[in-house]
């Protein structure tokens, strides 16, 4: 029994006393006082939650009202005409339980703030691939200057501890479009300028340790350096032009009517010079007009970067965002006011647990189990039937999902969040198609007409020439990886391409190209392949139907609709497609392979097409989840 439910008791007679209109003995003090002996008392369970009950009550009478929930302790309220408390009693004071403060409360915090720095991560991603599409690649390219010129800033002795910016230079100018130093264009380069300034916002102390500046003025003070910039972006940039400019050419034209020489040579050499300078100065207003829409360009992307900026980041750092929530509730919890003993929403997207024995739990509608590894030091999270050693933070994708854990010491946070990367069954999809391209029938007609389909989609014309049968002497030769490779990039082209046009230019261009190869298999081929591509490219994706094939219970496919979904835990898995047994496993670097026997290992990437003699294996992966079908030559 709980030492502290008697006090409980006390306290849920006293408020039933006030609910009714009288007066509690000792008064509405010795209320107060009991309450805030319960809220730092260790509570169990069972307690707790009848302690939080009767505490409701009591705030709702604060709002002059009688709360139904009172009928849950067994109060005969209903008799009640109002519940007004007494006139002494400072209802003011009365709020909802605060959290406790305790080491498990730091580790919730951390778990919060790591969660919501995963979140920041994929505004990142998102922020840099807009910005990619931009005309000019503007905000990437002031982005960098602002970076560069912050940390040039903190490095100068001066700068260091300029509070006003006051010696803020521009040490670098805003790059051109051209700059080959740069690079915007590249995705890895976008997402990097983004990431470093928005590390530079949230590690603004280790940039500058002297500065003492308090953390809601940070995104400010960033900001004014950004306007600075922007005040003179181009202060320090190369000239674009290779000759002499408008100023050099007047020069040299007054220089020039000055020499002695003889009037014919005076006059061509002033007329060559004129030409040139009012070239050189047509072309330096055109650049000086340009550099001014660019200016305005820059000074805009800087204040809408810093607008998002302020929407991203939390109060707490110069944003208006709210803090990163940290979990209220906590599965296995050491603290009794916190501690959940069972998941009550399967549906909630989070969940958050102390790491003390196995178990399982539906988060987000998935459902995950977590048990310790052997030795007990470290744990597993198991998703979708596959294993994954928990670390700090681990991403596990999904259909249209991802699940992520952040640990900290004991503690587990578990998100499940909306993902638009690609599933296993997108994987799939494509493996299917790419699977048609590479039957090696009529000398791989079917991956030279794709070829020319493309050709055609693409230039309005084909050479008939470089598709004939002679060109599929390298397919037969070219190592699997690579032939793969290449089928996957045409099926790739082709599938996109089904999503944007009409289905009649498509089947044309199957059939024109068909036309021209003039082979006998040719038509049927074509009108083949383009169901084929159809069927793949008309799957939903991110669904449960997204797989487009019969999900089989256990390791056997035996036609073209079905697939077995596995889930790689490191020891050998054998599959059987089409009768014949194919085993996947690690090779000595840990890259997952698949074998036939007989037959050299290939690994199996993200998706692998494995031909055997009258059909393919189509395998799609993601991380350790497995789709396993097949596909069968046309004859």
């Amino acid at each position: 029994m709980d030492d502290w439910l008697s006090l409980v008791e006390l306290y849920e007679y006293k408020v039933a006393d006030l609910a009714a209109g009288r007066e509690p003995r000792g008064g509405v003090r010795s209320i107060l006082q009991l309450r805030e002996t319960l809220l730092g008392a260790p509570l169990e369970s069972a307690t707790l939650k009848r302690f939080r009950s009767t505490d409701r009550i009591l705030r709702s009478i604060r709002r002059g009202v009688t709360p139904a929930s009172a009928a849950a302790m067994d109060l005969d309220l209903t008799q009640v005409p109002s519940a007004t408390p007494p006139r002494d009693m400072d209802l003011e004071s009365i709020a909802p339980p605060p959290p406790p403060q305790d080491e498990e409360a730091l580790i919730l915090r951390q778990l919060a703030e790591a969660a919501w720095r995963a979140g920041l991560e994929d505004e990142v991603h998102t922020l840099a691939s807009r910005y990619r599409r931009e005309s000019g690649y503007v905000t990437l390219r002031a982005l960098h200057a602002l970076s560069s010129n912050l940390e040039a800033h903190a490095a100068d002795p001066q700068g260091a501890t300029d509070l006003n910016l006051s010696r803020f230079t521009l040490h670098m100018p805003v790059p051109s479009e051209n700059d080959p130093l740069v690079s915007p264009h590249d995705p890895e380069v976008a997402r990097a300028i983004v990431n470093t300034l928005l590390e530079q916002v949230l590690e603004f102390d280790a940039l500058f340790p002297r500065l003492a500046l308090p953390p809601r003025e940070r995104l400010a003070y960033l900001r004014r350096a950004a306007m600075l910039i922007a005040d003179r972006p181009f202060q320090g940039r190369p000239r674009s032009g290779k000759g002499p400019t408008a100023a050099e050419l007047k020069l040299a034209l007054e220089s020039a009517q000055r020499e002695v020489m003889g009037a014919a040579a005076k006059q061509e050499l002033l007329g060559r010079l004129q030409a040139q300078y009012d070239a050189a100065r047509a072309r330096e207003q055109q650049e000086n007009q340009a550099l001014t829409r660019e200016q305005a360009q820059i000074r805009q992307s800087f204040i809408a970067f810093f607008e998002l900026l302020r929407q991203l980041l939390p109060e707490s750092l110069g944003g208006s965002a709210p803090e990163p929530a940290v979990p209220e509730g906590v599965l296995f919890a050491r603290h009794p006011q916190r501690r959940l003993e069972r998941v009550s929403d399967p549906m909630f997207p989070r969940l958050a647990l102390r790491l003390t024995q196995p178990g399982s739990a539906t988060v987000g509608g998935i459902h995950l189990s977590w048990a310790p590894q052997p030795g007990g030091r470290r744990w597993n999270l198991e998703v979708g039937g596959a294993e994954y050693g928990l670390s700090r933070q681990l991403n596990v994708p999904l259909e249209g999902h991802e699940v992520r854990a952040y640990q900290v010491e004991d503690y587990l946070l578990i998100d499940v969040v909306e993902s638009q990367q690609q599933g296993v069954g997108d994987l799939l999809r494509l493996a299917r198609a790419t699977a048609v391209l590479l039957e090696p029938g009529e000398h791989y007609l079917n991956l030279r007409l794709a070829r020319g389909a493309v050709a055609m989609l693409r230039d309005g014309r084909v050479d008939p020439a470089s598709l004939g049968p002679e060109s599929a002497r390298k397919y037969g030769n070219a190592p699997l990886d690579q032939l793969c490779s290449f089928a996957r990039k045409g099926a790739e082209s082709l599938l996109g391409r089904y999503g944007r046009l009409p289905e009649t230019e498509l089947r044309r261009a199957f059939d024109e190209v068909a036309r021209l190869l003039g082979e006998s298999a040719a038509p049927r081929r074509a009108a083949y392949l383009f169901e084929r591509l159809r069927e793949a490219a008309s799957i939903g994706p991110r669904n449960a139907t997204s797989l487009g094939s019969n999900v089989v219970d256990g390791n056997v496919v035996e036609n073209a609709q079905q697939v077995a979904l596995l889930a790689y835990r490191g020891e050998p898995l054998t599959v059987m497609v089409g009768g014949r047994a194919l085993t996947l496993r690690a090779d000595s670097e840990g890259e997952v392979t698949v074998v036939l026997p007989g037959l050299p290992p290939q690994a199996v990437g993200d998706i692998l097409i494995y031909p055997m003699p009258d059909s393919s294996a189509v395998i799609a992966r993601q991380g350790l989840r497995l789709a396993v079908g097949m596909h069968p030559y046309l004859h």
